[in-house]
């Protein structure tokens, strides 16, 4: 905090980039750009708003992986938007709307694009999964609570309104062992968990975010429920609940909690690592290869720009 004190006391950034602890690596030398040599020829069809979101996210690289992936976001978003611009039937743009018009596009054409993403599944940092079953689990505790709402982030209201059967898996295993070491109670404007056994609390998120990763790499995983005759039950993601995962729980979830200020900006939070670094990095090649596919689903993109695209996934740390 000290440090985080007199930066924006005596701001220099210098001093800034020497605080965040970051992983050194070339990523702007070896990364495949997002680009089509025919919008040379047919400038028309460029993606202009993307590219100046692209030249945002190079800019920031390889510095601040961070602030890239939420450039590189709002490229996404762009591009999906354009799916309810071109359709009649929607009357506004939404993010929710737009998110899943894209992966319905991006589903519906799995055979092709499903290569593109297995890598990624794979290699998403453990970091992520934990970060997704802390406000899994904060969320269920809150709401068994009686709190509002409003108290809970919305990416576990999303969580649970996408997934559903997977959620009351959670809410009846982990979710109890969690309640059992909470006791929220609101503390001002927040909700204090109240934890009384902290260890036992991070085993629980830990032991979660496993299960959340190995369910996102296709395996099947055996969970305990919390019930008299303590039932195991059997889980698997289908390819367009791992997409759906993926995109809403993990990519949207962080750009939602870090862009609406709910939490501390990221690789300046006085609990970030080298690890953060490292999940932001892998965020961002997430993010990339996602507008790159979304681009080449709406036909501005070449099939084999995106073929060579795919070299990106050997970028992720």
């Amino acid at each position: 905090m000290e440090q985080i004190l007199l930066l924006t006391k005596e701001y220099s950034k210098n001093r800034h980039l020497e605080m965040i602890q970051r992983v050194s690596n070339n990523v702007m030398d070896e990364l495949e750009l997002l680009y089509d040599t025919t919008w040379e020829i047919n400038k028309h069809i460029a993606p202009y708003e993307i590219l100046t979101q692209l030249m945002d996210c190079y800019y920031c690289l390889p510095e601040r992986p961070d602030l890239a992936s939420l450039f590189c976001w709002q490229a996404i978003n762009n591009s999906y938007n354009q799916y309810l611009l071109s359709d009649g039937n929607f009357l506004r743009l939404s993010d929710t709307k737009g998110i899943d018009v894209l992966l319905k596009h991006i589903h519906l054409r799995y055979g092709k694009y499903g290569v593109y993403l297995d890598k990624y599944y794979d290699k998403i940092s453990t970091k992520s999964y934990h970060y997704a079953a802390s406000y899994i689990l904060k969320g269920h505790v809150i709401k068994k609570a009686g709190f509002a709402d409003k108290y809970a982030s919305s990416s576990y209201t999303t969580f649970v309104k996408k997934f559903k059967n997977l959620y009351n898996v959670i809410a009846d295993s982990y979710g109890k062992a969690y309640e059992q070491v909470t006791a929220p109670g609101l503390n001002g404007n927040f909700v204090k968990l109240n934890i009384s056994n902290c260890d036992k609390s991070r085993k629980i998120i830990y032991s979660l975010a496993l299960k959340l990763k190995n369910l996102m790499t296709g395996m099947s995983v055996n969970i305990t429920l919390k019930n008299a005759t303590s039932q195991t039950t059997s889980v698997i993601l289908t390819d367009k609940e791992r997409l759906e995962f993926l995109v809403y729980c993990i990519l949207y979830a962080s750009r939602c909690n870090n862009f609406h200020g709910s939490v501390a900006s990221r690789l300046n939070s006085r609990y970030a690592d080298q690890e953060s670094y490292i999940t932001y990095m892998n965020i961002f090649l997430v993010e990339y290869i996602i507008l790159a596919i979304s681009l080449n689903e709406r036909g501005i993109l070449s099939d084999n720009e995106l073929l060579r695209m795919k070299r990106n996934e050997s970028l992720m740390m």
